[in-house]
């Protein structure tokens, strides 16, 4: 997998240098939304921070992506007499194709889909005095997939800012007796990076 990953980031690299990619990289501030009315009372989730990092190419008019994003959430809930505080990261190898659909002088809108396959993630937190963290397995999640929204602003030839809006439609826990129909959800602000 490292080896992969590290041919993939050359390439890229590469290609950047070349002029026919954009890199991309930034904030991502997500969360999980579920569907279990009884988990909902139990457990309390937040937004969490995360990155997002990658390369698009833009054969006219349509931007095609590729980056490494960092989903997840903040939590907290109480059992019996012991309060947990934590927070989970999920990583994923995600691609996405954007259409701009309205310009204006500096800035554009766009919508589109994003995809994305699990890199597994780890969790961390606290039960009163003990610490624990642990890695989530690649295999514990499904393959995630959903719309984006957001705005381009250029600043100048090189440089741009992109705010976007991800909705997720699947349901990422491949548990079969799942119930709670968990989706990420998330914010990015990104800066974008043109040769």
């Amino acid at each position: 997998m490292k080896k992969i990953v590290i041919g993939i980031s050359l390439l890229a690299t590469s290609l950047i240098a070349q002029g026919r990619l954009t890199a991309i990289g930034g904030a991502n501030y997500s969360t999980i939304e579920y569907n279990n009315t009884a988990y909902d009372e139990a457990i309390m989730v937040d937004s969490r921070l995360g990155f997002f990092l990658g390369v698009e190419s833009k054969p006219n008019p349509i931007v095609l992506g590729a980056a490494y994003a960092q989903y997840g959430a903040d939590f907290s809930y109480t059992e019996n007499t012991e309060t947990i505080i934590g927070y989970d990261i999920y990583n994923y190898l995600v691609g996405y194709a954007l259409y701009p659909f309205f310009h204006l002088s500096k800035f554009s809108a766009f919508g589109g889909i994003q995809a994305g396959l699990s890199l597994g993630g780890n969790t961390k937190g606290n039960v009163s005095d003990s610490r624990f963290s642990g890695h989530i397995n690649a295999d514990k999640f499904a393959f995630d997939y959903g719309a984006i929204a957001g705005v381009d602003m250029a600043i100048s030839p090189t440089f741009g800012i992109r705010g976007f809006y991800y909705y997720g439609l699947a349901d990422v826990m491949d548990l079969t007796t799942s119930d709670m129909n968990f989706k990420n959800r998330g914010i990015g602000v990104l800066l974008r990076v043109t040769p």
